[in-house]
């Protein structure tokens, strides 16, 4: 689904998918992700983090593609949590919930983490 919106499979780790999406509509193509497979069995977490991986023959590496699933791993099933790097790229028409900073496996400093729409955060 994710190459419909010009998504490269990154890796698939386990039971995950780490999809790479160009552009700035990333929170919207991400909302219409987790809206499509919603009436499912499965509820996906979506982590999303903008920066610059490094492109190789293998795929798209580096710290920003570990941070972004660090940041999906954070989620629970049926939320989109982002960074504040990709925070900074979204227009003011995003209802979203600040987190706060929250500590990450591998990452020694705390990342400040944002959730798209209502509900509740568990951790």
């Amino acid at each position: 689904m994710c190459a419909a919106f010009g998504g490269v499979e990154v890796d698939t780790p386990g039971r995950r998918l780490l999809y790479g999406v160009r552009g700035r509509a990333v929170a919207t193509h991400a909302q219409t992700f987790t809206e499509a497979l919603a009436p499912g069995l499965i509820r996906v977490r979506v982590g999303l983090h903008s920066g610059t991986p490094v492109t190789t023959d293998e795929g798209y590496v580096g710290e920003d593609v570990h941070l972004a699933a660090r940041i999906a791993a954070a989620a629970h099933g049926g939320q989109i949590v982002l960074s504040g790097a990709t925070r900074t790229l979204l227009d003011d028409g995003w209802e979203l919930v600040d987190l706060g900073e929250h500590r990450l496996k591998d990452f020694g400093a705390p990342i400040a983490i944002y959730r798209i729409g209502h509900g509740s955060f568990r951790r």
